[in-house]
């Protein structure tokens, strides 16, 4: 009942009252790396593993990227050295206060063109449909 709404509000209003900035950070897939034939050393798919279990790292690379566009880093080129076995494709999206980044990442032979018009074409998605929500909102 009423009740409960009162507290929800309660509950929440420090996220909304704050400048509070939420992460997220989802993973999936990434027991596919594990059979890539790259990472049958333990120590590169520990490396890996730490890293992106480690949300502050993986954090400080996604916001790099969410402020650069489409990147894409090639094994050696990323500063981080859990990853340098890696590449990365990412790209990021915002619509007014919402904002992210979407990736892939792999061995270095995996086939860029394709997966830059996957990830470009995700975040493109991503953003008409918050650009839909956010309009409706504004109604």
């Amino acid at each position: 009942g009423h009740g409960r709404l009162v507290s929800l509000i309660i509950d929440s209003k420090e996220k909304i009252w704050t400048d509070e900035r939420a992460e997220d950070i989802h993973l999936s897939g990434v027991d596919n790396l594990l059979v890539q034939p790259e990472f049958a050393d333990r120590e590169k798919i520990s490396g890996l593993v730490k890293f992106l279990e480690d949300g502050t790292t993986l954090s400080e690379f996604l916001s790099q990227a969410q402020e650069e566009g489409l990147i894409i880093t090639i094994g050696r080129e990323s500063k981080f050295s859990k990853i340098m076995d890696c590449s990365l494709v990412t790209s990021s999206y915002k619509v007014g206060k919402i904002s992210g980044t979407i990736g892939i990442i792999g061995p270095t032979r995996m086939p860029y063109n394709k997966l830059v018009s996957v990830v470009e074409h995700t975040a493109r998605t991503i953003t008409e449909v918050l650009s839909g929500i956010d309009k409706k909102r504004d109604v």
